[in-house]
């Protein structure tokens, strides 16, 4: 199902709680994540002087804006309309994600190397909050669990 899963189970599996029959709750704390790496690129300061890692920078924020929307929705519990949202804001912010890494082969950044290094590892646990999100009927069936 999840193309990384050894990204999100890693960390799932140091928690005191054991989530692993709730869908839902691993759905969360994977996309959390996700966010919380896509925040430490954010955060990071790149040089002004150069416009492809200022792109980077805005798509970074637009990115989080979107992840941060999907958190604060997820908060009020999965609904069957939800999934739809969910999955767009998920895909927008990864799409950020390409677009930036897109800018920066274009205008032959020097910084394209680290910055798809940095980047993998956020789309990682992206990849796998889409992967539970497309599955999460079968998954909620198989632990007779339903949507709120």
């Amino acid at each position: 199902m999840a193309t990384h899963p050894d990204s999100c189970f890693t960390y799932i599996s140091s928690l005191k709680t054991n989530p692993q029959n709730d869908p839902q709750l691993i759905f969360s704390l994977c996309l959390q994540l996700g966010v919380n790496e896509l925040a430490n690129l954010s955060r990071s300061h790149y040089s002004p002087a150069d416009s492809a890692l200022r792109d980077c920078n805005e798509l970074f924020d637009d990115a989080l804006n979107q992840l941060n929307n999907s958190m604060a929705s997820m908060r009020l519990g999965l609904t069957e309309e939800m999934t739809e949202d969910l999955n767009a804001w998920i895909s927008g912010a990864m799409s950020d994600l390409e677009t930036c890494l897109d800018g920066l082969e274009e205008m032959g950044s020097m910084a394209l190397d680290e910055m798809r290094v940095k980047v993998r590892i956020s789309k990682e646990y992206m990849s796998n909050s889409l992967a539970i999100l497309a599955n999460i009927h079968q998954l909620l069936t198989k632990f007779d669990l339903k949507m709120h």
